[in-house]
């Protein structure tokens, strides 16, 4: 019983760091309400427009690609001061044909390098000379689609100083389905909550994979360029590791399309497992170095990454609140209650953040899906279960007939 013991209290501090975090960034996301939230007008007239690469990598997505490099090369910007480049990392169908038709550069591979960090920092190292011909460079997913004025208001960020920043990624609307709208709770709430809160901190805020953006200098001067398949944590704790905060740029707007079926869904959240590991197991060292020597900001940030999916960590929770139950006849009152309280206090702490933070999102179906949102512990047991046992070098995702 002392050796279970002993193994479940390091557990049950950490579940009481992650309410602990939630409740913190909740009360600072209501206390600091940000000003003016979605009512921001484009800074259409600026000083100076920045250069902007926009980079997507992709392999075997001429069911998309063609209609998001005509969305951006829409964009509300000089047209001569931005360029969409395609990363047609081994693809075997027409990615770079529908690229170059529908007016975006692409650079092709035969070779695949099989994730997208990998595509990117491959890029980068290759491509140095025509890069240095852009001020900033934004990396985005072969289905994303940016708002009209999304490059305006990143421009404007990066005057005012900013070095890298992420924009605000929310469902898109041209793709609504309800597990769509379950998929993408969790992102909201982090965003509306966590990322509102951590800016008005000023502290770092999470790298979200899509609508990312980086100073040229900064991206091309890392000495590890990622390459795991969860490129977005990787560079998230390399940017704390050297002090080069993220900010949160809420009105640069990224539509992302969720996964409409339940299939889909688990092998998207299995890829994200496989690549969360990876981070955590060639990183970990580093990891530590930021918990050890980094600020306030850098080290809430790493345990926010640590502590994910917070689907499943809800369930160990409750389950650690039902184990006290069980052990009630081996364990002393005194540490009965010390444990039975911190896991009901853990409980409530989530209870409270879900329910908040679901009022302050403006959009209909994110307030329904929370009702649904049990739903969502199983899709990501399947997608531990899958992320361990399969042996395919990378799950594709079928959505709507497209693999992504």
């Amino acid at each position: 019983m002392r050796i279970l013991l002993f193994c479940f209290l390091p557990l049950w501090a950490v579940l009481l760091v992650d309410s602990g975090l939630k409740l913190f960034l909740l009360g600072v996301r209501l206390w600091r309400r940000p000003d003016q939230q979605g009512k921001a007008e484009a800074p259409t007239s600026p000083p100076h427009f920045l250069s902007f690469a926009l980079l997507i990598p992709a392999h075997n997505e001429e069911g998309v690609i063609g209609e998001t490099v005509r969305q951006l090369r829409a964009l509300h910007y000089p047209s001569a001061q931005f360029a969409v480049i395609v990363i047609a990392d081994g693809c075997t169908d027409h990615t770079a044909r529908q690229a170059r038709e529908n007016g975006a550069s692409c650079v092709l591979w035969a070779e695949q390098t099989g994730r997208k960090g990998r595509a990117l920092s491959r890029f980068l190292a290759l491509e140095r000379e025509r890069l240095n011909a852009f001020d900033v460079m934004v990396v985005c997913d072969a289905d994303t689609r940016l708002h009209a004025d999304a490059l305006l208001f990143l421009n404007q960020a990066f005057l005012s100083g900013m070095q890298v920043g992420q924009g605000r990624v929310v469902s898109d609307p041209q793709s609504p389905s309800p597990l769509g709208a379950l998929m993408a709770l969790s992102e909201a709430l982090s965003q509306e909550v966590d990322d509102f809160a951590r800016k008005a901190l000023g502290w770092p805020v999470p790298l979200r994979g899509t609508g990312m953006a980086f100073r040229r200098e900064i991206l091309q001067g890392f000495g590890v360029l990622p390459h795991t398949r969860a490129e977005d944590m990787e560079l998230s704790l390399l940017l704390c590791l050297y002090r080069v905060p993220v900010t949160f740029v809420p009105e640069a707007i990224v539509y992302d399309p969720k996964p409409t079926d339940v299939s889909a869904a688990t092998k998207q959240r299995a890829r994200w497992f496989q690549g969360h590991w990876a981070v955590m197991r060639q990183y970990w060292q580093d990891i530590l170095t930021v918990l050890r020597k980094g600020n306030v900001g850098e080290r809430a940030l790493i345990c926010s990454l640590l502590l994910r999916p917070r689907t499943l960590f809800i369930g160990v929770k409750a389950t650690v609140l039902l184990g006290c139950f069980f052990l009630t006849a081996g364990l002393s009152p005194g540490i009965l209650l010390f444990v039975g309280t911190g896991a009901s206090f853990a409980l409530l702490a989530d209870l409270i953040y879900y329910l908040i933070g679901s009022a302050l999102l403006t959009g209909r179906d994110n307030r329904r899906a929370l009702w649904r949102f049990a739903l969502y512990l199983p899709i990501w047991l399947g997608a531990m279960v899958l992320s361990v046992f399969s042996t395919k070098r990378w799950l594709r995702v079928r959505d709507r007939g497209v693999e992504r």
